[in-house]
């Protein structure tokens, strides 16, 4: 004998459609999470670009300053958004050493890097 079979149509089709659901939120939400991440370090290498030019230009004018004296300088810049803070001070401790630090910063994030350059 044949069993009634009436309401499984139903269900299974209520459990497929369910389960393709928490598939397509579970795939949307990692896709979103890797797409903010990516933009997370995307902002993170223009800063630090930006930090390491702004070092090389400080050590190039250190060395190729000559016999004239370096003496401490800061220096507040603006550029696409992001506030360059360079500190230039000399060492006191060795001859003709310079430490160099530049800041990135801009409203959610700040980037600080240090170097030292002789001239």
């Amino acid at each position: 004998m044949k069993g009634k079979q009436d309401g499984f149509v139903s269900i299974e089709c209520i459990m497929s459609i369910s389960i393709i659901c928490i598939g397509i939120y579970i795939i949307s939400t990692s896709l979103y999470s890797s797409y903010c991440f990516i933009n997370y370090n995307k902002e993170q290498f223009q800063m630090l670009n930006i930090a390491k030019s702004k070092i090389e230009d400080a050590k190039y004018d250190v060395k190729n300053s000559g016999l004239k004296v370096v003496e401490n300088s800061h220096d507040v810049e603006y550029e696409n958004g992001y506030k360059i803070d360079t500190t230039i001070q000399k060492n006191r401790d060795y001859y003709q050493c310079y430490k160099i630090n530049v800041g990135v910063s801009n409203k959610k994030h700040d980037i600080r890097i240090n170097s030292y350059a002789t001239q």
